[in-house]
C-alpha cells in the first residue's frame, strides 16, 4: 500500500500521454558506476547484471506519445485501459507534468504534492478554509 493517496480528477490535458513515465520503473545496468550514481542515486545491490555492470534504477521521462492521443485528446477517454485510468499513481508521475490536475496528499502526515507549486499552494488554501469552523470571518 502507498503511503499517498491521489485526488482529483483527469482534466484530459494529455500529458501523461505524452510520456511513459507513470508506473514506469527501468532497472538498467550502466558501464560508469561514477556517472550512474550522479544521476540515479546508489546502485541497486541486491540485482546481478550479467554484464557484471552495476544495476539502477531509472524512472523516465519517457518521451513516448499514445497513438490514442490526439492534440491533447485521448481519443478513447470514456473506455481507455485501467493502467491509463490508475496513472498518475505517485507524486513522482507529476512531476514535469505542470497542466496535470491530479495532486497527492500523505496518508499520516497530510503533506500535499502537486505538479506544481501554485497548484500546492491552492489545495492547502482551499483544505484550511473547509476546515475553518463555520461562522468565523478571517
Amino acid at each position: 500500500m502507498t503511503d499517498w493517496i491521489r485526488h482529483g480528477e483527469c482534466n484530459q490535458c494529455g500529458d501523461c500521454c505524452r510520456q511513459a513515465t507513470n508506473c514506469l520503473s527501468l532497472l538498467v545496468p550502466i558501464h560508469d558506476e561514477a556517472y550512474g550514481r550522479v544521476r540515479y542515486g546508489a546502485p541497486q545491490t541486491k540485482i546481478a547484471d550479467v554484464s557484471g555492470f552495476p544495476v539502477f534504477h531509472i524512472r523516465g521521462p519517457l518521451y513516448l506519445p499514445c497513438p490514442k492521443l490526439e492534440g491533447d485528446r485521448c481519443t478513447i477517454h470514456e473506455t481507455k485501459p485501467q493502467y491509463c485510468r490508475d496513472t498518475p499513481c505517485a507524486p513522482e508521475d507529476i512531476e514535469g507534468l505542470p497542466r496535470c490536475s491530479y495532486y497527492f496528499v500523505h496518508r499520516e502526515t497530510g503533506e500535499v504534492k502537486a505538479a506544481t507549486p501554485e497548484m500546492r499552494t491552492e489545495i492547502i488554501v482551499a483544505q484550511q478554509e473547509a476546515d475553518r469552523p463555520r461562522g468565523m470571518i478571517g
